[in-house]
């Protein structure tokens, strides 16, 4: 790899088997990747505030307990302090409507979850090439 950017990435995502395998695919990708992993809504926010510098992109499941993916976005993209920081949702969802509110919350990309972890180096790739700084 020629690229030796460092990218920075939060996951939020209460199934431990998904962050671990999506954590796979990012340090595989990239050795230069620093990540940062949160199984809430609630333990992501906490955690931002002490996250310096801000996270180059979030990984974000929807289906989770206490706050959902969606009030999560919701309040990232609220906050002038994070608003900035594009919010990709992966999710297990195919729900039409799940898609358009993420995208009205200002999500910056919508993917359902792949189910090989061929499928996860891909999206581990597009998110380098695309927010690597």
């Amino acid at each position: 790899m020629t690229n030796q950017q460092l990218i920075t990435v939060l996951i939020i995502d209460d199934d431990a088997d998904d962050r671990f395998f999506m954590e796979h695919a990012l340090k595989t990708d990239s050795a230069h990747t620093r990540l940062y992993l949160a199984d809430s809504g609630q333990q992501a926010l906490d955690m931002l505030v002490l996250v310096h510098p801000a996270p180059d992109v979030i990984l974000l499941d929807l289906n989770m307990p206490g706050l959902s993916g969606l009030e999560v976005l919701g309040q990232l993209k609220q906050s002038t302090r994070y608003q900035h920081i594009p919010v990709i949702v992966l999710t297990t969802s195919h729900a039409p409507a799940d898609r358009e509110r993420a995208y009205q919350l200002g999500a910056s990309g919508f993917i359902t979850k792949p189910t090989t972890q061929q499928g996860l180096s891909a999206i581990a790739k597009q998110i380098r090439l695309q927010y690597a700084v």
